[in-house]
């Protein structure tokens, strides 16, 4: 029997599941007693699954950590013990699952699946902020002239928002408005009558990130799904040396060592067969 082999950095983006056997298979696994540091066979029964990598419509196959059958790793077929002997068998190595149960997918669901809305209307209001920048449609400063709008005044106007307003080069532009004086003249003067005006628009521009609280409450949601304490991502404003060290504590007892002692559970119980 082949040694088992942990397959690591296999681009997980490339690896299908196929479904589980029909049939039971009887395996025997050598796990270690923590009372006495001895191996003691335990026999069961389970029902397998096969793993395939396709890279450039190039099929590789695995099979399920704990599988004591022969895999074929190009065809994916099960065979006898006497067809390994064959030059054209190639052994397939074995997968060791990593994930998180799902009920409704075997490829398991990411820890922070619970918070999807709040990823998304992350990415939605990052959008937003972006499009701002690159459609800024509020110009500083508009030059306002009493009087009748020249000919295509309005199509200028359009135009000038459109073309250019648009990016970061829009902000420092200035919108001239051209008018054609009243027909009535001004009282006493004989003239007719004309204004100009400079209106500020910088009120009405934005001056910050849209969203921001919204933004950080989300973050927190999602952290809170890893069971990270600030500190972990890098928020270290209001912490000081006492209290980094008790949530560095906290969490390689709550997080770090159960997840890690999961992971090693089967590499350092499970002996090779």
């Amino acid at each position: 029997m082949p040694e088992w082999h942990l397959i690591c950095g296999l681009q997980d983006h490339t690896m299908r599941l196929t479904k589980l056997d029909d049939e039971y298979t009887p395996v025997t696994y050598m796990i270690r007693d923590d009372a006495n540091n001895n191996l003691i066979p335990y026999e069961t029964r389970k029902r397998f699954r096969r793993f395939v990598q396709i890279r450039n419509n190039v099929k590789t196959y695995f099979k399920e950590f704990g599988d004591p059958r022969y895999l074929d790793a190009r065809t994916g077929n099960y065979a006898d013990e006497s067809d390994i002997e064959r030059k054209d068998f190639t052994p397939a190595n074995e997968v060791i699952h990593f994930k998180l149960y799902c009920p409704y997918s075997p490829y398991g669901v990411p820890r922070w699946l619970g918070n999807l809305l709040a990823v998304e209307g992350s990415r939605q209001a990052e959008e937003v902020n972006f499009e701002y920048f690159e459609n800024n449609t509020v110009p500083p400063l508009a030059l306002l002239v009493a009087g009748t709008l020249g000919d295509n005044t309005v199509d200028r106007i359009r135009d000038f928002v459109n073309d250019e307003m648009r990016g970061r080069k829009g902000f420092n532009k200035m919108l001239v408005i051209e008018a054609a004086p009243f027909d009535a003249v001004m009282p006493g003067t004989g003239t007719p009558r004309v204004s100009i005006q400079f209106q500020p628009l910088s009120d009405a521009q934005q001056k910050d990130a849209l969203f921001d609280n919204y933004d950080k409450t989300n973050r927190e949601k999602v952290r809170s799904a890893f069971r990270l304490p600030p500190v972990f991502v890098g928020l270290t404003g209001d912490y000081t040396r006492a209290t980094a060290r008790e949530s560095r504590e906290v969490a390689e007892e709550q997080v770090f060592a159960p997840e890690r002692a999961d992971h090693d559970f089967i590499a350092t119980t499970f002996e090779k067969r």
